[in-house]
């Protein structure tokens, strides 16, 4: 059989070792074995992720997590800040507005990152806002935007 390769940024292809792995009997979630299996990948997620903090393990799509962001931190009729560079930030938005927040878009030009003092303006002009909403890299048009001065706006 020919070997496939997924050229996407997910889902990605598997080696063969994880797939043979995933042969193995089912743990149950309860189980004293799981919690060792669980206690091991979270140190090499850390490890690997370069941090101290707490690493969190959500077994679902990047869409199943913005959606879980969106409907577990705020309730409908919220004010929240979209910044889309792309699709990704534009999904944000539909999702966001679907659940039925108060969605202020800042849009940029494909190919363009966001501009922190644009955020920093619109805080502002809307200091009810409860939460922003950012891709750190949108792969539909490769834009990374600079986390840490958006951070600095905090």
């Amino acid at each position: 059989m020919q070997k496939k390769y997924l050229m996407t940024p997910g889902p990605t292809s598997v080696p063969t070792d994880v797939l043979l792995a995933q042969a193995r009997d089912m743990i149950h979630h309860r189980a004293p074995a799981y919690t060792e299996v669980l206690r091991e990948i979270t140190a090499r997620l850390k490890k690997v992720l370069g941090t101290e903090g707490d690493v969190v393990i959500f077994g679902s799509s990047g869409t199943g997590a913005m959606e879980s962001s969106v409907v577990n931190l705020f309730s409908p009729g919220d004010k929240v800040v979209v910044i889309s560079v792309g699709y990704f930030g534009d999904r944000y938005a539909a999702i966001a507005e679907e659940f039925g927040l108060q969605v202020i878009k800042l849009s940029y030009p494909r190919g363009s990152p966001a501009d922190p003092l644009d955020l920093e303006k619109t805080l502002e002009s809307h200091p009810e806002t409860k939460g922003v909403f950012i891709t750190h890299l949108d792969t539909s048009t490769g834009v990374e935007n600079d986390l840490e001065a958006f951070g600095r706006l905090t």
